[in-house]
Protein backbone atom coordinates (compact mmCIF):
# COMPACT_ATOMS: atom_id res chain seq x y z
CA UNK A 1 0.00 0.00 0.00
CA UNK A 2 1.33 3.54 -0.83
CA UNK A 3 0.18 7.07 -0.06
CA UNK A 4 -3.24 7.66 -0.44
CA UNK A 5 -3.85 10.02 -2.82
CA UNK A 6 -6.78 12.67 -2.63
CA UNK A 7 -9.91 12.38 -4.65
CA UNK A 8 -10.16 13.99 -8.46
CA UNK A 9 -12.24 16.19 -7.93
CA UNK A 10 -13.91 17.97 -4.23
CA UNK A 11 -16.99 20.55 -3.79
CA UNK A 12 -17.41 23.25 -0.74
CA UNK A 13 -19.65 22.76 2.08
CA UNK A 14 -20.91 25.05 4.59
CA UNK A 15 -19.93 23.41 7.21
CA UNK A 16 -17.12 25.27 9.69
CA UNK A 17 -15.88 22.20 10.53
CA UNK A 18 -15.48 20.99 6.89
CA UNK A 19 -14.94 23.06 4.17
CA UNK A 20 -14.80 20.39 1.28
CA UNK A 21 -15.70 17.12 0.73
CA UNK A 22 -15.51 14.36 -2.43
CA UNK A 23 -18.12 15.73 -5.28
CA UNK A 24 -19.44 12.43 -5.75
CA UNK A 25 -20.55 11.94 -2.14
CA UNK A 26 -23.76 13.64 -0.34
CA UNK A 27 -24.40 15.75 2.56
CA UNK A 28 -27.26 15.01 4.10
CA UNK A 29 -29.78 15.51 7.65
CA UNK A 30 -29.78 12.59 9.89
CA UNK A 31 -33.19 12.71 9.51
CA UNK A 32 -32.53 11.54 5.59
CA UNK A 33 -31.30 8.35 7.25
CA UNK A 34 -32.35 7.66 10.35
CA UNK A 35 -35.54 7.64 12.62
CA UNK A 36 -36.69 7.34 16.26
CA UNK A 37 -36.95 3.72 17.40
CA UNK A 38 -38.83 2.53 20.77
CA UNK A 39 -39.92 -0.79 20.80
CA UNK A 40 -40.35 -1.61 24.70
CA UNK A 41 -41.49 -4.72 26.82
CA UNK A 42 -38.76 -6.97 25.62
CA UNK A 43 -37.80 -7.87 28.62
CA UNK A 44 -36.35 -11.81 27.75
CA UNK A 45 -33.51 -10.13 25.86
CA UNK A 46 -30.12 -9.07 27.24
CA UNK A 47 -28.93 -5.80 28.48
CA UNK A 48 -26.42 -3.49 26.45
CA UNK A 49 -24.77 -0.31 26.98
CA UNK A 50 -23.48 2.06 25.32
CA UNK A 51 -19.95 2.52 26.20
CA UNK A 52 -17.32 5.08 25.88
CA UNK A 53 -14.56 3.90 23.03
CA UNK A 54 -15.94 0.67 22.76
CA UNK A 55 -19.74 1.37 21.29
CA UNK A 56 -22.73 -1.07 21.86
CA UNK A 57 -21.79 -4.53 24.18
CA UNK A 58 -23.85 -6.26 26.73
CA UNK A 59 -23.71 -5.27 29.84
CA UNK A 60 -21.95 -8.14 31.51
CA UNK A 61 -18.71 -7.33 29.10
CA UNK A 62 -18.69 -3.93 31.60
CA UNK A 63 -15.76 -5.49 34.42
CA UNK A 64 -15.37 -1.45 35.47
CA UNK A 65 -17.37 -0.15 38.53
CA UNK A 66 -20.58 0.84 37.53
CA UNK A 67 -22.31 4.50 38.68
CA UNK A 68 -25.87 4.13 37.15
CA UNK A 69 -28.15 1.18 38.46
CA UNK A 70 -30.05 -0.68 36.16
CA UNK A 71 -33.60 -0.93 37.18
CA UNK A 72 -35.24 -3.98 38.02
CA UNK A 73 -38.49 -3.51 36.22
CA UNK A 74 -37.40 -3.67 32.21
CA UNK A 75 -40.59 -3.26 30.87
CA UNK A 76 -40.09 -0.07 29.71
CA UNK A 77 -35.93 -0.39 28.00
CA UNK A 78 -36.08 -0.12 24.91
CA UNK A 79 -35.19 -3.01 21.98
CA UNK A 80 -32.03 -3.07 20.08
CA UNK A 81 -31.53 -4.87 16.95
CA UNK A 82 -28.35 -5.19 14.93
CA UNK A 83 -27.82 -2.25 12.95
CA UNK A 84 -29.49 0.03 15.30
CA UNK A 85 -27.82 3.31 16.47
CA UNK A 86 -27.68 3.89 20.03
CA UNK A 87 -26.47 6.72 21.67
CA UNK A 88 -26.74 7.92 25.50
CA UNK A 89 -28.09 11.04 25.48
CA UNK A 90 -26.56 12.42 28.37
CA UNK A 91 -23.04 11.28 27.35
CA UNK A 92 -23.42 11.55 23.02
CA UNK A 93 -21.46 14.62 23.80
CA UNK A 94 -18.61 12.46 24.54
CA UNK A 95 -18.82 9.88 22.00
CA UNK A 96 -20.98 7.18 23.92
CA UNK A 97 -22.66 6.18 21.07
CA UNK A 98 -22.11 3.00 18.49
CA UNK A 99 -23.91 0.75 16.04
CA UNK A 100 -24.99 -2.37 17.91
CA UNK A 101 -24.08 -5.71 16.82
CA UNK A 102 -26.26 -7.37 19.10
CA UNK A 103 -29.90 -7.90 19.89
CA UNK A 104 -30.67 -6.20 23.66
CA UNK A 105 -32.30 -3.83 25.04
CA UNK A 106 -31.20 -0.39 26.78
CA UNK A 107 -31.70 2.14 29.08
CA UNK A 108 -35.19 4.13 28.14
CA UNK A 109 -32.88 7.33 28.46
CA UNK A 110 -31.12 5.97 25.56
CA UNK A 111 -31.86 7.12 21.65
CA UNK A 112 -32.42 4.37 19.30
CA UNK A 113 -32.21 4.92 15.92
CA UNK A 114 -33.08 2.82 12.70
CA UNK A 115 -30.79 3.28 9.91
CA UNK A 116 -31.41 3.74 5.92
CA UNK A 117 -30.42 0.85 3.86
CA UNK A 118 -28.21 3.89 2.27
CA UNK A 119 -26.07 3.44 5.30
CA UNK A 120 -23.47 0.52 5.78
CA UNK A 121 -23.79 -0.28 9.48
CA UNK A 122 -19.62 -0.61 9.85
CA UNK A 123 -19.39 2.38 8.02
CA UNK A 124 -21.88 4.27 10.30
CA UNK A 125 -20.33 2.73 13.73
CA UNK A 126 -17.18 4.55 12.60
CA UNK A 127 -18.17 7.55 11.34
CA UNK A 128 -20.95 8.02 14.07
CA UNK A 129 -17.92 7.89 16.60
CA UNK A 130 -15.06 10.61 15.11
CA UNK A 131 -14.71 13.48 16.69
CA UNK A 132 -16.25 15.68 13.91
CA UNK A 133 -19.69 14.13 14.43
CA UNK A 134 -19.22 13.93 18.47
CA UNK A 135 -18.40 17.77 18.25
CA UNK A 136 -22.08 17.92 16.10
CA UNK A 137 -23.80 16.13 19.04
CA UNK A 138 -21.94 18.55 21.85
CA UNK A 139 -23.67 21.28 20.31
CA UNK A 140 -26.79 19.75 19.90
CA UNK A 141 -26.86 18.80 23.51
CA UNK A 142 -28.58 21.00 25.97
CA UNK A 143 -27.22 21.54 29.53
CA UNK A 144 -25.19 23.38 32.70
CA UNK A 145 -21.46 22.28 32.44
CA UNK A 146 -19.59 19.40 31.45
CA UNK A 147 -20.66 16.56 33.50
CA UNK A 148 -24.18 16.15 31.75
CA UNK A 149 -25.25 17.26 28.51
CA UNK A 150 -28.41 15.95 27.20
CA UNK A 151 -28.91 15.13 23.57
CA UNK A 152 -32.77 15.19 21.94
CA UNK A 153 -33.98 14.12 18.25
CA UNK A 154 -35.38 17.20 17.56
CA UNK A 155 -31.73 18.58 17.43
CA UNK A 156 -29.93 15.10 16.89
CA UNK A 157 -32.55 15.05 13.42
CA UNK A 158 -30.41 18.16 11.91
CA UNK A 159 -27.02 17.16 12.70
CA UNK A 160 -25.18 16.81 9.28
CA UNK A 161 -24.11 13.32 8.22
CA UNK A 162 -21.29 12.60 5.02
CA UNK A 163 -22.49 10.10 3.43
CA UNK A 164 -20.53 8.36 0.34
CA UNK A 165 -22.40 5.85 -2.30
CA UNK A 166 -23.00 2.43 -0.53
CA UNK A 167 -20.24 0.70 -2.76
CA UNK A 168 -17.77 2.90 -1.19
CA UNK A 169 -18.82 2.34 2.22
CA UNK A 170 -18.08 -0.98 2.08
CA UNK A 171 -14.65 -0.70 0.54
CA UNK A 172 -14.20 2.02 3.53
CA UNK A 173 -14.97 -0.61 5.84
CA UNK A 174 -13.25 -3.55 4.25
CA UNK A 175 -10.31 -1.35 4.06
CA UNK A 176 -10.35 -0.11 7.60
CA UNK A 177 -10.95 -3.68 9.14
CA UNK A 178 -7.07 -4.80 7.15
CA UNK A 179 -5.67 -1.49 8.36
CA UNK A 180 -7.18 -2.37 12.07
CA UNK A 181 -5.83 -5.58 12.26
CA UNK A 182 -2.39 -4.41 10.99
CA UNK A 183 -2.00 -1.83 13.74
CA UNK A 184 -3.42 -3.90 16.68
CA UNK A 185 -0.73 -6.86 15.06
CA UNK A 186 2.00 -4.19 15.56
CA UNK A 187 0.91 -2.64 18.90
CA UNK A 188 0.84 -6.60 19.97
CA UNK A 189 4.65 -6.74 19.05
CA UNK A 190 5.49 -3.78 20.71
CA UNK A 191 4.30 -4.39 23.68
CA UNK A 192 5.66 -7.74 23.96
CA UNK A 193 9.14 -5.84 23.29
CA UNK A 194 8.08 -4.06 26.34
CA UNK A 195 7.20 -7.11 28.29
CA UNK A 196 10.84 -8.79 27.61
CA UNK A 197 12.28 -5.76 28.43
CA UNK A 198 10.27 -5.36 31.64
CA UNK A 199 11.63 -9.08 32.02
CA UNK A 200 15.25 -8.36 31.70
CA UNK A 201 14.94 -5.16 34.43
CA UNK A 202 13.38 -7.74 37.03
CA UNK A 203 15.94 -10.36 36.50
CA UNK A 204 18.75 -7.77 36.72
CA UNK A 205 16.49 -6.82 40.20
CA UNK A 206 16.37 -10.05 41.51
CA UNK A 207 19.79 -10.93 40.84
CA UNK A 208 21.24 -7.78 42.75
CA UNK A 209 18.73 -8.09 45.78
CA UNK A 210 19.70 -11.70 46.17
CA UNK A 211 23.45 -12.33 45.60
CA UNK A 212 24.54 -8.16 45.67
CA UNK A 213 27.42 -6.96 43.86
CA UNK A 214 30.31 -8.55 44.15
CA UNK A 215 30.35 -12.07 42.03
CA UNK A 216 33.49 -13.44 44.78
CA UNK A 217 31.30 -13.24 47.79
CA UNK A 218 31.03 -16.16 50.09
CA UNK A 219 27.40 -18.04 50.48
CA UNK A 220 25.48 -19.53 52.62
CA UNK A 221 21.76 -21.32 52.18
CA UNK A 222 18.99 -18.82 52.57
CA UNK A 223 16.86 -20.93 54.31
CA UNK A 224 14.49 -19.93 52.14
CA UNK A 225 13.30 -21.38 48.91
CA UNK A 226 12.86 -18.22 46.08
CA UNK A 227 16.16 -16.78 47.75
CA UNK A 228 18.30 -19.73 47.42
CA UNK A 229 22.39 -19.08 48.13
CA UNK A 230 22.87 -15.47 49.91
CA UNK A 231 26.02 -13.19 50.84
CA UNK A 232 26.89 -14.91 54.10
CA UNK A 233 26.84 -11.77 55.63
CA UNK A 234 23.43 -10.65 55.05
CA UNK A 235 21.04 -10.31 58.29
CA UNK A 236 17.82 -12.34 58.18
CA UNK A 237 14.82 -10.13 59.03
CA UNK A 238 10.66 -10.35 59.61
CA UNK A 239 9.43 -7.70 56.21
CA UNK A 240 7.65 -6.01 58.59
CA UNK A 241 10.24 -4.72 60.51
CA UNK A 242 11.51 -2.94 57.95
CA UNK A 243 8.42 -0.08 57.77
CA UNK A 244 7.58 2.28 60.72
CA UNK A 245 4.11 1.87 59.50
CA UNK A 246 1.33 -0.33 57.50
CA UNK A 247 -1.28 2.14 56.97
CA UNK A 248 -4.68 1.44 54.73
CA UNK A 249 -5.85 4.15 52.16
CA UNK A 250 -9.01 5.90 52.01
CA UNK A 251 -12.36 6.08 51.00
CA UNK A 252 -14.33 8.77 49.84
CA UNK A 253 -16.02 10.81 47.09
CA UNK A 254 -14.20 11.29 43.76
CA UNK A 255 -14.82 14.97 42.67
CA UNK A 256 -13.67 17.59 40.06
CA UNK A 257 -13.40 20.45 42.04
CA UNK A 258 -9.98 21.80 43.29
CA UNK A 259 -11.09 24.88 44.80
CA UNK A 260 -12.71 22.93 48.07
CA UNK A 261 -10.50 22.08 51.23
CA UNK A 262 -12.08 18.57 52.06
CA UNK A 263 -10.73 17.82 48.16
CA UNK A 264 -7.04 16.29 47.41
CA UNK A 265 -5.39 13.90 45.13
CA UNK A 266 -6.18 10.37 45.49
CA UNK A 267 -3.72 7.69 44.04
CA UNK A 268 -5.10 4.29 43.00
CA UNK A 269 -3.86 0.95 41.46
CA UNK A 270 -4.46 2.61 38.20
CA UNK A 271 -1.89 5.42 38.80
CA UNK A 272 0.96 2.58 39.03
CA UNK A 273 3.88 3.14 36.16
CA UNK A 274 5.68 -0.18 36.50
CA UNK A 275 8.09 0.63 33.93
CA UNK A 276 9.60 3.45 36.58
CA UNK A 277 8.29 1.75 39.85
CA UNK A 278 6.37 5.35 40.31
CA UNK A 279 3.19 7.09 40.10
CA UNK A 280 1.79 8.58 37.62
CA UNK A 281 0.30 11.91 38.46
CA UNK A 282 -1.33 12.46 35.07
CA UNK A 283 -4.07 9.89 36.06
CA UNK A 284 -4.10 11.05 39.29
CA UNK A 285 -8.09 11.89 40.44
CA UNK A 286 -9.68 14.47 43.13
CA UNK A 287 -11.51 12.50 46.30
CA UNK A 288 -13.20 14.70 49.16
CA UNK A 289 -11.14 13.67 52.09
CA UNK A 290 -11.90 14.89 55.97
CA UNK A 291 -8.93 16.59 57.57
CA UNK A 292 -7.94 13.96 60.03
CA UNK A 293 -7.75 11.39 57.58
CA UNK A 294 -5.84 13.89 54.64
CA UNK A 295 -2.82 14.26 57.37
CA UNK A 296 -3.17 10.92 58.58
CA UNK A 297 -3.49 9.28 54.92
CA UNK A 298 -0.67 11.61 53.29
CA UNK A 299 2.14 10.70 51.25
CA UNK A 300 5.68 11.61 52.10
CA UNK A 301 9.10 11.01 49.71
CA UNK A 302 10.17 7.50 50.40
CA UNK A 303 6.46 5.78 51.22
CA UNK A 304 5.81 2.66 49.30
CA UNK A 305 2.52 1.49 47.99
CA UNK A 306 1.16 -1.96 48.24
CA UNK A 307 -1.15 -3.02 45.93
CA UNK A 308 -3.42 -5.34 48.15
CA UNK A 309 -6.44 -5.68 46.56
CA UNK A 310 -7.87 -5.79 42.95
CA UNK A 311 -9.80 -7.14 40.21
CA UNK A 312 -8.98 -10.10 37.49
CA UNK A 313 -6.58 -12.45 37.64
CA UNK A 314 -4.14 -11.67 34.74
CA UNK A 315 -1.54 -10.13 36.87
CA UNK A 316 -1.37 -11.16 40.62
CA UNK A 317 -1.49 -7.60 43.32
CA UNK A 318 1.10 -7.17 45.22
CA UNK A 319 3.01 -4.55 42.86
CA UNK A 320 4.78 -2.09 44.95
CA UNK A 321 5.37 1.41 43.60
CA UNK A 322 7.99 4.70 45.28
CA UNK A 323 6.11 8.19 46.24
CA UNK A 324 8.48 11.06 45.65
CA UNK A 325 5.93 13.12 48.00
CA UNK A 326 6.61 15.92 45.09
CA UNK A 327 3.06 16.27 45.05
CA UNK A 328 0.25 16.65 48.15
CA UNK A 329 -1.50 13.41 47.80
CA UNK A 330 -3.35 10.49 49.64
CA UNK A 331 -4.03 6.82 48.60
CA UNK A 332 -6.81 4.98 47.95
CA UNK A 333 -8.52 1.90 49.87
CA UNK A 334 -7.09 -0.58 47.68
CA UNK A 335 -3.61 0.40 48.71
CA UNK A 336 -1.45 0.05 51.64
CA UNK A 337 1.19 2.41 52.62
CA UNK A 338 4.25 1.17 53.92
CA UNK A 339 6.54 3.80 55.49
CA UNK A 340 9.95 2.07 55.77
CA UNK A 341 12.96 2.51 58.78
CA UNK A 342 14.78 4.56 56.78
CA UNK A 343 17.75 4.36 59.70
CA UNK A 344 18.27 0.90 58.65
CA UNK A 345 16.14 0.55 55.39
CA UNK A 346 17.04 2.09 52.06
CA UNK A 347 13.41 2.55 50.90
CA UNK A 348 14.30 1.62 47.00
CA UNK A 349 16.74 -1.28 48.06
CA UNK A 350 12.85 -2.33 49.41
CA UNK A 351 11.12 -1.18 46.29
CA UNK A 352 12.77 -3.14 44.73
CA UNK A 353 12.92 -6.41 46.71
CA UNK A 354 9.25 -6.28 47.27
CA UNK A 355 8.96 -6.23 43.53
CA UNK A 356 10.70 -8.91 43.28
CA UNK A 357 8.57 -10.97 45.42
CA UNK A 358 5.85 -9.86 43.15
CA UNK A 359 7.52 -10.69 39.81
CA UNK A 360 8.86 -13.96 40.76
CA UNK A 361 5.34 -15.24 42.28
CA UNK A 362 6.23 -16.11 45.30
CA UNK A 363 3.31 -14.24 47.29
CA UNK A 364 0.76 -16.28 45.23
CA UNK A 365 0.50 -18.18 48.30
CA UNK A 366 -0.51 -15.06 50.21
CA UNK A 367 -3.18 -14.03 47.81
CA UNK A 368 -7.09 -15.09 48.54
CA UNK A 369 -9.67 -14.27 45.72
CA UNK A 370 -13.61 -14.23 46.21
CA UNK A 371 -16.20 -13.04 43.77
CA UNK A 372 -13.34 -12.43 41.40
CA UNK A 373 -11.78 -10.09 43.97
CA UNK A 374 -8.00 -10.75 44.56
CA UNK A 375 -7.15 -9.99 48.60
CA UNK A 376 -3.86 -9.71 49.70
CA UNK A 377 -3.02 -10.92 53.28
CA UNK A 378 -1.12 -8.72 54.75
CA UNK A 379 -0.04 -10.63 57.64
CA UNK A 380 1.00 -13.65 55.77
CA UNK A 381 2.84 -11.33 53.52
CA UNK A 382 4.86 -9.07 56.12
CA UNK A 383 5.76 -12.19 58.10
CA UNK A 384 7.78 -13.13 55.19
CA UNK A 385 11.68 -14.00 56.42
CA UNK A 386 14.09 -11.79 54.07
CA UNK A 387 17.59 -11.47 54.15
CA UNK A 388 18.94 -7.73 54.09
CA UNK A 389 22.48 -6.42 53.37
CA UNK A 390 23.56 -3.26 55.76
CA UNK A 391 22.33 -0.24 54.80
CA UNK A 392 25.45 1.50 53.11
CA UNK A 393 25.54 -2.18 50.95
CA UNK A 394 21.65 -1.38 49.97
CA UNK A 395 22.49 1.96 48.79
CA UNK A 396 25.40 0.59 46.57
CA UNK A 397 23.15 -1.71 45.20
CA UNK A 398 20.40 0.72 44.18
CA UNK A 399 22.86 3.08 42.50
CA UNK A 400 23.92 0.23 40.86
CA UNK A 401 20.21 -0.68 39.70
CA UNK A 402 19.83 3.25 38.39
CA UNK A 403 22.50 2.72 36.18
CA UNK A 404 21.82 -0.85 34.46
CA UNK A 405 17.99 0.80 34.26
CA UNK A 406 18.99 4.09 32.19
CA UNK A 407 19.40 2.05 28.92
CA UNK A 408 16.46 -0.38 29.69
CA UNK A 409 14.27 2.63 30.43
CA UNK A 410 15.50 4.90 27.36
CA UNK A 411 14.70 1.50 24.97
CA UNK A 412 11.35 1.39 27.16
CA UNK A 413 10.45 4.84 26.35
CA UNK A 414 11.05 4.63 22.29
CA UNK A 415 8.71 1.24 21.75
CA UNK A 416 5.98 3.28 23.74
CA UNK A 417 6.34 6.35 21.81
CA UNK A 418 6.26 4.48 19.01
CA UNK A 419 2.67 2.54 20.11
CA UNK A 420 1.28 6.13 20.48
CA UNK A 421 2.34 7.61 17.23
CA UNK A 422 0.80 4.45 15.43
CA UNK A 423 -2.36 5.40 17.70
CA UNK A 424 -2.59 8.71 16.75
CA UNK A 425 -1.63 7.74 13.24
CA UNK A 426 -4.36 5.39 13.00
CA UNK A 427 -6.80 7.82 14.37
CA UNK A 428 -5.57 10.16 12.10
CA UNK A 429 -5.95 8.28 9.04
CA UNK A 430 -9.81 6.95 9.69
CA UNK A 431 -10.66 10.88 9.68
CA UNK A 432 -9.40 11.19 6.94
CA UNK A 433 -10.91 8.28 5.01
CA UNK A 434 -14.66 8.51 6.43
CA UNK A 435 -14.20 12.72 5.40
CA UNK A 436 -13.21 11.69 1.80
CA UNK A 437 -9.61 13.70 2.81
CA UNK A 438 -8.10 10.65 0.91
CA UNK A 439 -9.27 8.13 -2.09
CA UNK A 440 -8.81 4.95 -0.65
CA UNK A 441 -10.95 2.70 -3.58
CA UNK A 442 -7.65 1.65 -5.53
CA UNK A 443 -5.90 0.31 -2.28
CA UNK A 444 -8.71 -1.33 -1.25
CA UNK A 445 -8.82 -3.13 -4.47
CA UNK A 446 -5.35 -4.02 -4.24
CA UNK A 447 -6.30 -4.89 -0.99
CA UNK A 448 -9.28 -7.39 -2.39
CA UNK A 449 -6.76 -8.92 -4.75
CA UNK A 450 -4.28 -9.72 -2.32
CA UNK A 451 -6.62 -11.81 -0.23
CA UNK A 452 -7.45 -13.58 -3.21
CA UNK A 453 -4.46 -15.04 -4.12
CA UNK A 454 -4.24 -15.47 -0.04
CA UNK A 455 -2.31 -12.38 1.14
CA UNK A 456 -3.16 -12.04 4.68
CA UNK A 457 -1.43 -9.93 7.65
CA UNK A 458 -0.90 -12.90 9.31
CA UNK A 459 1.37 -14.22 6.76
CA UNK A 460 3.23 -10.27 7.09
CA UNK A 461 6.26 -9.72 9.29
CA UNK A 462 5.90 -7.05 11.93
CA UNK A 463 8.50 -5.27 9.73
CA UNK A 464 6.51 -5.90 6.94
CA UNK A 465 3.63 -4.08 8.53
CA UNK A 466 5.95 -1.21 9.74
CA UNK A 467 6.89 -0.58 6.22
CA UNK A 468 3.33 -0.32 4.68
CA UNK A 469 2.29 1.81 7.58
CA UNK A 470 5.16 4.31 7.48
CA UNK A 471 4.51 4.38 3.69
CA UNK A 472 0.81 6.00 4.29
CA UNK A 473 2.14 8.85 6.56
CA UNK A 474 4.44 10.49 4.25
Amino acid sequence: MSALPPYPAYKPTAIPWLQQVPEHWEFLPFSAIARIKSVTGQVQRQLLSVYLNRGVIPFTDVAEKRTNVTSEDLSRYQAVDPGDFVLNNQQAWRGSVGVSKHSGIVSPAYLVLTLSDRVNPDYANTLFRQQLMVDQYMVCSKGVGSIQRNLYWPSLRRVSVLLPPVEEQALIVRYLHALDAKVKRYIRAKRNLIARLQEQKQAIIQRAVTRGLDPNVKLKSSGVEWLGEVPEHWEVVRLRTAFLSVDSGVWGVDVEREDDEDNVYCMRAADFDMQTYSLNPAKRILRKVNVFDRKRKSLIKGDLLLEKSGGGDAVPVGRVVYADGALPMVFSNFLTRLRPDQRRFDAKYLLYLLNTLHGSRVILADIKQTTGLQNLDERAYLGRTILMPKLDEQRLIVAQLDRDFEKVNQAMTIVQRDIQLMQEYHTRLIADVVTGAVDLRAAAQALAEDQMIGRSDDQMTVEEIETELNEETE
